[in-house]
């Protein structure tokens, strides 16, 4: 019987076992730890990098027509002057030791009025060149040289060689030109002098005063270069609206207020233009060029 109860008694603890066996969870024991080694970020999907191929830049473009704005064209050459023609050469032997070449030269309308300087020549020697003052007054003129013995084309003088054969004539020239360094836009001490005698001249004969007229200076600069120019002094043209006085003298004599006015009261024509009653304003240039002329000319306006 003890027995019996002792088997009941194993079973019934076996039973009780495995009912507990089965309602108590099952725990897993816990994993050791591990170190943690951290993830490196994913790299950037590698670009794919193109070179462009080498390329020839194009040939710039040349502008072969430069622009025409801002573009100052340069101021035509002058003409070359005309140079006198030669007429004729001879020879007058006037003893064994001298003869003299004459040379005679041609003007025209066309020649340029100036200085020419003409060379007489022979081979390689020169005679000299003499200075001549043209202007259109003139159409020919001579010059002579001396050709002294000693020189071979004395000799060949004497051996009757024909003339043209043994000189010739070298012409250069040089234009009458102002010695007027810098422009004037207002009246010089001597222009004003002038002024001051002409209208004392007025007045002693009962005469208004005549008015300075920068109008008529401006005119009075165009008609003096003419003179200068031409080295002479020339009558005005036709239809010129202004009465004119001139006057010129050479080699630094004359050249004061006094002795100009003066020839302009005894000149009777230009006597008649200083005390005109109807003249109301005046003006007067000077200048001189290297012709060694010294001019004036006086222009006035009338009512």
């Amino acid at each position: 019987m003890v027995r019996l109860i002792s088997i009941v008694s194993v079973i019934i603890s076996l039973s009780l076992g495995l009912i507990a066996c089965r309602a108590a969870p099952t725990q897993v024991p816990p994993s050791p730890p591990t170190s943690t080694v951290p993830t490196p970020p994913a790299s950037p999907p590698e670009e794919k990098v193109v070179v462009p191929e080498a390329t020839v830049p194009p040939s710039p473009v040349i502008v072969t027509t430069p622009p025409t704005e801002n573009v100052t064209a340069p101021p035509p050459a002058p003409p070359a002057p005309v140079l006198p023609s030669r007429v004729s050469l001879t020879v007058n032997t006037q003893s064994v030791e001298i003869a003299r070449v004459t040379a005679v030269f041609r003007f025209d309308t066309r020649s340029d009025p100036g200085y020419y300087y003409i060379t007489l020549l022979s081979g390689n020697d020169s005679f000299g060149a003499l200075e001549v003052e043209w202007y259109r007054a003139t159409k020919q003129i001579s010059l002579e040289w001396p050709v002294y013995a000693g020189r071979p084309a004395y000799y060949r003088l004497r051996n009757d060689e024909p003339v043209g054969d043994i000189f010739q004539t070298q012409v250069s020239y040089k234009k009458f030109i102002s010695l007027t360094a810098i422009p004037r836009d207002a009246p010089s001490d001597l222009e004003r002098e002038i002024v001051d005698y002409v209208n004392r001249e007025r007045l002693t004969r009962g005469l208004s005063l005549l008015a300075w007229d920068d109008g008529l200076y401006k005119e009075a600069l165009q008609r003096l270069k003419q003179f200068g120019e031409e080295g002479v002094i020339l009558p005005p043209r036709a239809g010129q609206p202004y009465p004119e006085t001139a006057y010129v003298a050479t080699g630094g004599v004359g050249e004061d207020a006094f002795t100009i006015s003066r020839y302009w009261i005894v000149n009777e024509a230009y006597f008649a233009i200083v005390t005109n009653p109807k003249a109301k304003s005046f003006a007067v240039r000077t200048d001189t060029y290297n012709n060694k002329k010294f001019y004036v000319v006086g222009l006035f306006k009338m009512e």
